[in-house]
């Protein structure tokens, strides 16, 4: 049967997929699909059946068709879903050419039942399923599911695998940097206001070690110690390492913490990672603003409350109930994963974060935190 070109609609849908106002949103990262198959009939109810659970596809007729279209377009397609049986080239043939092109890609061959001890020799050389006729939209759906917890899976291991040598990597840097603050802070040459610098970053070097280690445990994190902890202390200590980035930026910051100690119990590295998020997230959103003003309060009631304020841009209704969703950002650079580590971290002391914010008028953060009955000695 002879091959058809792409149809120009969907290679556009397929190359600018992020222009797409009608997606659906879906728990997958499989979105963008080709199918190839040398029946029209069963290409285009699979792109419609596909189409209807949220998947932009682009098609192919033949395997050199879609091989053209990899090559014009790299990068642009997730997942491959091929017959297995047609002219010219073959499902497995078009599966070997792929993982030289494109190892990414991860492919399905559809196939009848009399091919099944073919296909076999592909899936033993690494092709990632397959779904025999006549099936469902529903079952493809799963098997494309399957394929990519299983495709995550090996992605998730590879990243453990490399952490050792990444925290290596990491260590070398870090104990230079260390070396050198130490010489300056022993040098009494130097003034007082450069020593105070080298132990703020000699602070951050130390917090980036902690990291490290929870690193080594393969991504479980190390079981913290609790204590009984003046927050006051732990507020002060972070508003003070951002003291160079308010003056590079202009920010004029503002601390109502009372002068009594406020105990609770907690771990200080993670509430220490609550605060300098919210607080640097204050900074940076105040980038543009014409007053910049940073605000720390401090109210103890039934629990401990403390306000991050700033007189940013806002946040806008629509997206106050997903920002602390993993992995959302509005940031250019940012990795969406800073809030839901403040949720977690804050929970996890038996405490609540909220947002209020007003577009234009800025934003504050709340956590409240249990209160401990007793200060540090009490026992």
């Amino acid at each position: 049967m002879k091959s058809f070109p792409l149809a120009r609609p969907l290679l556009w849908n397929v190359r600018n997929r992020h222009h797409h106002p009608a997606l659906p949103a879906r728990e997958t990262t499989m979105k963008h699909l080709l199918i190839v198959d040398d029946e029209p009939t069963q290409l285009q109810s699979l792109k419609i059946g596909l189409s209807a659970k949220g998947y932009t596809a682009a098609e192919a007729l033949s395997v050199r068709t879609a091989l053209e279209y990899l090559e014009s377009a790299p990068g642009s397609v997730d997942l491959i879903l091929t017959d297995y049986l047609m002219p010219g080239l073959n499902g497995f043939e078009l599966f070997e050419r792929v993982k030289s092109l494109d190892p990414d890609v991860s492919l399905i061959m559809m196939t009848a039942y009399g091919e099944k001890e073919l296909v076999m020799k592909a899936l033993r050389s690494g092709c990632d399923g397959f779904i025999e006729k006549p099936f469902t939209i529903q079952e493809l759906i799963e098997e494309i599911r399957r394929v990519e917890k299983m495709k995550l899976k090996q992605d998730t291991n590879g990243l453990v695998q490399d952490i050792p040598h990444l925290v290596h990597q990491i260590k070398n840097p870090l104990t230079m940097i260390m070396g050198s603050a130490e010489l300056v802070l022993i040098d009494d040459k130097n003034s007082e206001l450069i020593k105070t610098r080298m132990a703020s970053i000699l602070e951050a070097v130390q917090s980036i070690q902690e990291i490290n280690q929870e690193m080594l445990h393969n991504g479980k994190k190390a079981k913290r110690q609790t204590e009984i902890l003046d927050i006051r202390v732990c507020l002060q200590d972070c508003l003070r390492m951002f003291e160079d980035m308010k003056i590079l930026k202009g920010i004029q910051a503002a601390e109502d913490l009372g002068e009594s100690p406020v105990y609770i119990q907690g771990n200080r590295f993670g509430l220490e990672q609550v605060f300098r998020n919210l607080i640097l997230n204050a900074l940076e959103a105040m980038e543009d603003s014409q007053q910049k003003h940073l605000t720390l309060t401090l109210e103890k009631n039934a629990s401990v409350s403390i306000h991050v304020q700033d007189t940013g841009p806002g946040i806008p209704e629509d997206k106050r109930q997903t920002i602390f969703t993993p992995y959302y950002t509005s940031k250019k650079q940012g990795t969406g994963l800073g809030l839901s580590l403040v949720k977690d971290i804050v929970e996890k002391h038996g405490g609540t974060i909220s947002v209020n914010s007003r577009e234009g008028r800025g934003t504050v953060f709340i956590v409240r935190l249990p209160q401990a009955p007793e200060g540090p000695g009490s026992e």
